[in-house]
Parts: structure tokens; sequence; C-alpha cells
């Protein structure tokens, strides 16, 4: 009775558990679950081409800023060095004064253009660059730093602040992973800064001596020359790096046959047992799951036939018989492509579904090739997917005669001319009511 009993809630415990699994792993038709990213503190995966977050983690957990910061000041330097590129600037004393961390060796009296400090800051991650970059636009790098403050805040970056342009650690500084895509999405729109940060590699020529300074890029998504391994050829640009309190970061821009996605790891940690970068790593089995079960792609075509609307007050079709046809009819058509964020096995012509809908709840002629009359949805596994116009494919002309009597009929039935005949009746009884009174009255007087 007893291992009966024991079995009992063995089975009970063992279903429990398998409902809870099954509830908390994300459901899949090819059951290809997300990546395990439980080493890092917070994370993103968003698709471009529909702007919809695939997957997200503690994405409004406060955490810092890290490497984020360094795209913050890139972003900035791009927007406002972008029309004087190739103008130089002589590196002071005051600029490096403070710069901490990383560097790419820039020295006092070195002369270099803007573009060769842009790439020092975005490719190279320097942090000298980084301060003279910030002294040479805003005159010191406290003010540098409430400019940055202020534009991610007009951004709709509410989460974010920071105490200097580098992301050298300050307890202070943090931000979310929310914030970080809201910064992400600029970043990737911007092009000076994409081609900074997706460089291999970038020669600093110094304009004040023979010097070169050879950068290459931190981002080891990007290049091999920091860490080998984790090269990823959809990855593009944007940032990635180390800081002892924001851990490792990667944020990068993900592309493959037009589908496109922004991926962040954000507070990853390196793996003790095998020394691997988890934050690169992370992002390359989420690259490797997003390009496995997303593709965007045409799902419906333009001026695909959808329905045959009857027309009212319409000339019948020619070989009609006009003695039973009192409407012509009108093929309506999709009025535009749509496309999708859909599995890449899609079967398109069994998997996507259509309903359409009516403006009005009838047509009348005449009718113009083109008209809109209504809209498509376009749904897949029971979700719109997409909207369209419906559009009539060919010109319906109206029967004159019919045309005619409707417009009688409809002022006729006209709310103003109905209430204008009742008011119009009620004022001729009260008048021939009044008239027949005074009538009688002379009468009564005549005959007195």
């Amino acid at each position: 009775m007893r291992n009966s009993t024991l079995f009992r809630v063995f089975i009970l415990l063992f279903s429990f558990t398998l409902t809870i699994t099954a509830c908390s792993l994300p459901a899949h038709a090819d059951d290809n679950y997300f990546p395990d990213v439980s080493a890092a503190d917070a994370v993103f995966l968003f698709n471009l081409n529909t702007n919809k977050i695939i997957f997200s983690k503690n994405i409004d957990k406060q955490i810092f800023t890290g490497s984020l910061t360094k795209m913050v000041s890139g972003i900035i330097f791009c927007e406002y060095f972008a029309d004087r590129i190739d103008d130089t600037v002589e590196i002071t004393e005051q600029m490096l004064n403070n710069a901490q961390g990383a560097k790419i060796k820039l020295s006092a009296g070195d002369i270099v253009s803007y573009k060769d400090l842009l790439y020092g800051v975005i490719c190279g991650g320097g942090n000298d660059a980084c301060y003279a970059l910030a002294t040479a636009l805003s005159g010191s790098v406290d003010a540098f730093v409430k400019l940055m403050n202020d534009t991610v805040a007009s951004w709709g970056a509410k989460n974010t602040f920071f105490t200097n342009p580098s992301g050298y650690d300050d307890e202070k500084m943090h931000t979310t992973a929310e914030d970080a895509l809201i910064i992400s999405r600029i970043a990737a729109s911007n092009s000076l800064y994409m081609e900074a940060s997706s460089s291999l590699s970038y020669i600093i020529k110094l304009q004040s001596s023979d010097k070169e300074i050879k950068l290459f890029n931190r981002n080891s998504l990007i290049s091999s020359f920091y860490a080998s391994g984790y090269q990823n050829k959809h990855a593009y640009g944007l940032i990635a790096g180390f800081t002892d309190l924001g851990q490792y970061t990667a944020i990068t821009y993900l592309e493959k046959n037009g589908t496109e996605f922004l991926c962040a790891v954000m507070g990853a940690k390196e793996d003790p047992y095998s020394d691997e970068i988890l934050s690169y790593k992370y992002v390359n089995e989420i690259s490797e799951y997003a390009f496995d079960n997303y593709k965007y792609q045409k799902v419906f075509d333009s001026d695909q036939y959808i329905c045959e609307l009857d027309v009212s007050l319409a000339l019948p079709p020619v070989n009609a018989d006009k003695a039973t046809v009192d409407c012509a009819t009108v093929d309506c058509y999709s009025g535009g492509e749509i496309y999708a964020l859909v599995s890449p096995d899609i079967d398109v012509n069994n998997d996507i579904t259509y309903g359409y809908y009516l403006h009005d709840k009838s047509l009348s002629a005449p009718i113009k090739p083109g008209t809109v009359v209504g809209g498509v949805d376009i749904f897949y596994n029971g979700e719109i997917i997409g909207s369209a116009k419906l559009l009539t494919g060919s010109d319906v002309e109206e029967n004159s005669i019919l045309f005619s009597l409707d417009r009688m009929k409809s002022f006729f039935l006209d709310r103003f001319f109905v209430s204008s005949m009742i008011i119009f009746a009620l004022l001729l009884t009260a008048y021939f009511v009044t008239e027949h009174f005074n009538i009688k009255i002379t009468r009564n007087k005549r005959k007195k």
C-alpha cells in the first residue's frame, strides 16, 4: 500500500514538473527553443523588418552601461562631425587628462582628422580618442557628458545615465536593455557609425609626423585580432567590450538575405571552465536560432485576385440576360505586396490565408479601376501578419436610367426632404384649420 502511494506521489510530481517545464519554454513550430543565456544580465533579439522583439531577458532591469557608453559617444560624434569629417584637430594635454583604460596611444601635439578619431573610438575602442573628441566638441568632458545624458533622454532612453564618455567603470552609471535597444536602433541607422564599427581594421596617419597607428576592431564578432573563433559572417558593427562592472557586452546588427535583427547580450560572464567569452558565444547561438527560425519574405502578391462583387446601378454585361440581371460585377484584387517574418519552411500557398472586408455594404456604379472598396487581411498561424487595400480591377459604367431613379429615390427619402415635407404638411394643415375657423367666425358675425 505504501509503495503504491509513493508511486502515485512520484507520478504527480513528475507530471507537475513536465507541466511547469512546458509552460516556461517558448513555443515554436519546430521545437527550436531559444538558446540558453543564463549567464547574461540582459538580452534582446529585435527584428528590424517588423519592429518586433522576438526575445528579451530582463529588458527593464537596471544594469551597468559598460560598452554601451562608447556607442552613445560614437553616435554623437558621428552626428556632429559628419560634415567636417576631414578637418583636423591638435591633441592637447587637457584632452587626454583622466582618460583611463584602453587607449590608441595618442600624444599631445598629434594632429589628426576627426575621422581618424572617430575610428579610434568606434573601431579601436580608444578612451583617449573618446576624451579628445568629447573635449573638441563640447569644450570639456563634463559638458560632453551632460550632452550625452540630454541626448539619450531626447531619444527616449529615460533610464540611462552617464558620468564619463568612455564607459570606464563608475557605479553611478546605469542603463537598461530596453534603452540599449533604443540606442542601438539609432546607431544602426547612422551610416558613418556602421561603417566605422564594421571595419576589421583602420590606419590612423598622423598629420604632424610620419607616425601611424594601426587599429583592430575590438568586436570579436567582426575581427579575430583580440579573440578568435567568434567571427560571424552575418554580424555587422555596433559595439562590444568588457568592463569590470559591466562585464562582457556584445551588441550587433545581424543580416541574412534581407532578414535583419539587432541582438544584444549585456553583462555576460567569462565561462570559468572553457574561458569562452559568453557574450560572443550567446550572440552566435542567438544568430543561428534567428535565421533558422525566421525569414522576412513576401507572402502575398500585389494584384492577387481576391473576390467578385456585385455593383448596382450598372450596365449589365454585354452577353448577360437583361431580363434577369439588374446589376454587374467587378473583380477585386489586393493593392500591394505583403512581406512578413515567418518560418523559412513556410508553404505560402497553403499556410497563408486571407479575409476581406468592404468599406460600404454595397457598391454602385460608376466605378473606375483601382478604386479602394475595402481591405484584405493576411493571416499566418491564425494571426494577422499584414494588410492591403482591396481594389477594383475594371471599369463599371452606370446605367443612366437606374442612376436617375436612384437619385430621385434618394432625394425623396432624404431626411431633410422628408422633414421639410412633414413641416410643410403641418403648416398647410394649420393654415387650413385657421382659415376654417376664420370663415366660421365671419359667418357667425353676418348672422347677427
